[in-house]
């Protein structure tokens, strides 16, 4: 039973968390913020759970994109993620 109050928004190290991070031990029971770029939104997904994250915010790098609507899909290695993972647009983040 954790309370709210004592999860946590963790800036991945390295941001793009494309593989294994610097600061994994943090992510743990915590909520990860990532950038957007370098490998499919479910390769950060992954990352993130396996360093035993709650769910992963996954923000925009570029602040003038204004696209509202972004696919978040499966990139063709059958692998699945357990953890939510959300996307946030850059000018947002």
């Amino acid at each position: 039973n954790t309370r709210y109050d004592q999860i946590h928004l963790v800036p991945a190290d390295p941001p793009e968390a494309c593989g294994e991070l610097n600061n994994g031990v943090f992510i743990q029971d915590q909520i990860a913020l990532v950038e957007r770029g370098g490998c499919s939104f479910l390769s950060k997904t992954r990352v993130i759970q396996e360093h035993g994250g709650r769910a992963v915010i996954i923000a925009d790098n570029a602040y003038d994109n204004d696209s509202f609507y972004i696919e978040m899909i499966q990139d063709s290695t059958r692998r699945t993620a357990d953890i939510p993972a959300l996307f946030l647009l850059g000018r947002d983040g």
